[in-house]
Order: structure tokens, then C-alpha cells, then sequence
């Protein structure tokens, strides 16, 4: 379960890219992560979907459905031949639509409005207390942001998580560089060693 493991890393909106799961993969060992949760569209094209779920073999892994996913399922189903391994199908059917660990919820995208731009829907939804968690991420826009319940938050520095506040935390895409979440903050660390060194001591790091 979620709530087993200390150091979460999450991941959003890969669209299939193995060039840039391997490396965010690397990151995530060199920080000691002790589990990843994809926050939808892990995958995009078929091509790549194998790839991408055998990467993951060694790692525990956890994922909610996102609509990339909904559409390869929507396409099996109608008889599709998209030539993809059985354990890579099984995978994504195994994929729910959230997960959530104690007052934590990840998913991809809770408003389904197409026509309100992706950051005004973001900024525009209700708390995630409101909808029975205290934290909320999610992806879907591929913009890093985050907020509370008192306004949009600087993602450029540690963020200290406030026990009595609520959040929506969006990682942003992956071509960018993955969350990890832990209990009590979120800072922003680059990929550059000494950077990511510098900033270890902190619990949770939004890089």
C-alpha cells in the first residue's frame, strides 16, 4: 500500500517517452525513492507503451488512468491490433482512475471541462478538503503549480506543507522532472548534483 512507503516520486505525463523515463528513473534511485506513482498518461503510443512498462519491472510502481490510457483501452477493445505485450496490457487495466493514501489523493485530471483553459480550470477548483482529502496532486496540464486553500504557491522554493491548510500540487509534465512527496514539504531541486545534494535534507522535493 501508498501509505507503506516513506519517499514517493511522482511522475506525470510521460506520453511514452522512454528517453525520458530512464533518466527520471535514475534520479529517483540516486534519491532513494522508495516507491513511483505515475499520475496518468504514463503512455501514449504503442510503440513505446512495452518500453515503458519494462522499465518498470524492478521498481514498485502505482499509476492512476489518464486519457492517453483510456484511449489505448477504448482502441483494444474494439478489436485493435496495437501489438503490445500481455503484461504491458495488463498493466494498464490494472491502472485506477485515483489513488489515495490516508488524507492524500493523486489523479489526472478531476474536472472534465475542455473548453476552460488547463491553469484556470488548475486554479479554479475546489480544495481538495472539500472533496474529503487534505492534499491533492495531479497532472494533466503539464504545468508545475501548486496552491491552497489561501492562494497559488511559489514553486521556485521549499514549500513547508501546513497541516491545517489544503493543496493541489501539479508536478508538471515529465519532460520536466519528477515530484517526490514524503510528509512534510516540496522544494524544487534541478538535476544538477550539487543542487540535488544541497537540498537531500529536506522531506519532500518537487525537482
Amino acid at each position: 500500500m501508498l501509505e507503506s512507503h516513506h519517499r514517493l516520486a511522482l511522475i506525470a505525463d510521460l506520453h511514452g517517452h522512454i528517453e525520458i523515463l530512464l533518466p527520471a528513473l535514475e534520479l529517483c534511485h540516486a534519491e532513494k525513492v522508495d516507491a513511483l506513482v505515475f499520475l496518468g498518461d504514463l503512455i501514449d503510443r504503442a510503440d513505446q507503451a512495452d518500453a515503458c512498462v519494462e522499465a518498470l519491472r524492478d521498481w514498485r510502481a502505482y499509476g492512476v488512468s489518464g486519457n492517453h490510457e483510456a484511449e489505448m483501452l477504448a482502441a483494444l477493445a474494439q478489436g485493435a491490433d496495437l501489438k503490445l505485450k500481455p503484461e504491458t496490457i495488463q498493466f494498464i487495466r490494472a491502472l485506477e482512475p485515483r489513488l489515495i493514501a490516508g488524507d492524500v489523493c493523486f489523479l489526472h485530471d478531476e474536472l472534465e471541462e475542455p473548453r476552460v483553459d488547463p491553469l484556470q480550470k488548475f486554479f479554479n477548483r475546489e480544495t481538495p478538503r472539500e472533496n474529503g482529502y487534505r492534499v491533492l496532486f495531479v497532472g494533466h496540464t503539464h504545468h508545475r503549480a501548486a496552491r491552497s486553500d489561501n492562494g497559488p504557491l511559489d514553486v521556485s522554493h521549499n514549500i513547508t506543507l501546513d497541516p491545517n491548510r489544503e493543496y493541489v500540487i501539479n508536478p508538471g509534465g515529465a519532460r520536466g522532472t519528477p515530484c517526490s512527496f514524503q510528509t512534510s514539504k516540496i522544494n524544487r531541486t534541478t538535476k544538477n548534483t550539487k543542487d540535488t545534494k544541497k537540498n537531500k535534507k529536506t522531506l519532500c522535493s518537487l525537482w
